[in-house]
């Protein structure tokens, strides 16, 4: 905002002259040019420092994290405005919002909503490979929501853009072969971050876990003496715990039992002596929270780089763990028995979730050849 400062001076009725400082500024929606008083101001130090607060003050409102600080969230002006407009929205929408809104201030909180261009929203959504087309739709639906209550809550209201939407027709994830994963849980390439996400991650992969799962693990569900994992909720969206599993409910939980494998089973029983965690304790949390899921995906991803692991337009992701343990559990075992490990209703989502790795298939069935080049002899 342009502004002029410019000195008044008056005489009052006992002869003393009085001086009074305005500035004036160009209002961008009247193009008209408005004059205000600086307040409090006896001299032209104190009218300049009070202008200069001014600009700053203007210039902040346009701060998304100024304009979506209280947006979605229980009781606050927005939702009461929201209902007077007759856009009454449930609580489990209201929470879905919500998220939406703090990822967005947790990435882009102090960039000015008048100066982001629309290409740096579109290009970071295009970057992020960790979630589908109709995720980034609504990531999307929650910024055009932050231009709309700049009706509310800045001088020059700021349209909200036609964003460009992505194809809800999403790719699916991949699996891992055996070397990649060799090199993923080689420890070396995990000194730089805290034990827990090498923890996290190995309990996706060896015993077939979503992440949400995995984050929401406590440590009364690690039964040793029977080697198994009993999963009995996750982590939701609003980093609240269930008591039941994805596809269940508060009336029909659809808790499942897992094998445990030895070597988690060791690395897991230690690092619960060494925590002490107690049996209803998350066993994996930062500052007495969950671990958050987007950073467990930004850590997943680092150490994917670092070990040489390349997608080579694959789509490498956290839950292609769960992908990859489907797919090799399927291997030995029937598809009913991989169905109930991986909590599926039935078995076409298991078979969804199987991938065939060819240069495994391929090593598998070397042994026959010999056989095929007798077969018309």
């Amino acid at each position: 905002m342009e502004c002029e400062l410019f000195e008044v001076k008056k005489k009052t009725s006992d002869g003393n002259v009085i001086k009074k400082y305005y500035y004036t500024y160009k209002d961008p929606s009247t193009k008209r040019r408005k004059t205000r008083v600086c307040k409090n101001c006896s001299t032209l130090d104190d009218a300049k420092l009070f202008l200069k607060k001014v600009k700053i003050a203007n210039q902040n409102q346009y701060l998304i994290r100024h304009i979506a600080y209280d947006m979605f969230l229980e009781d606050s002006e927005h939702l009461k405005r929201l209902k007077l407009l007759g856009k009454s929205i449930c609580e489990k929408t209201r929470k879905q919002k919500r998220k939406y809104i703090e990822l967005i201030i947790y990435t882009f909180g102090d960039k000015y909503l008048d100066k982001l261009k629309i290409s740096e929203i579109q290009q970071y959504l295009i970057d992020d490979d960790e979630h589908s087309g109709s995720w980034k739709n609504s990531y999307l639906e929650a910024f055009s929501a932050i231009y709309d209550e700049t009706i509310w809550k800045c001088n020059r209201p700021i349209p909200r853009p036609d964003f460009q939407r992505f194809s809800r027709n999403s790719k699916k994830a991949d699996v891992f072969t055996t070397d990649e994963l060799l090199k993923f849980f080689n420890y070396d390439y995990w000194k730089n971050y805290d034990k827990q996400y090498y923890l996290l991650f190995l309990c996706c992969i060896s015993c077939g876990l979503r992440l949400g799962e995995s984050i929401g693990l406590r440590a009364k569900q690690f039964i040793f003496n029977e080697n198994v994992l009993v999963i009995d909720g996750f982590i939701r969206y609003d980093d609240v715990r269930t008591d039941y599993n994805k596809t269940g409910s508060e009336e029909e939980k659809k808790w499942r039992v897992v094998p445990l494998p030895d070597t988690t089973a060791t690395f897991i029983k230690n690092y619960l002596l060494t925590k002490k965690i107690n049996d209803n304790d998350l066993i994996f949390k930062l500052h007495n929270k969950c671990i958050r899921q987007d950073v467990s995906r930004k850590v997943f991803n680092m150490v994917l780089e670092n070990c040489g692991v390349e997608k080579n337009d694959r789509k490498l992701v956290p839950h292609s763990l769960r992908y990859t343990y489907i797919t090799r559990m399927r291997r030995d075992c029937s598809a009913e028995d991989v169905k109930k490990l991986a909590g599926h209703s039935n078995i076409q989502m298991t078979d969804y979730y199987t991938r065939v790795v060819i240069d495994e298939l391929i090593q598998n069935i070397k042994t026959t050849i010999p056989a095929a080049n007798r077969l018309f002899l």
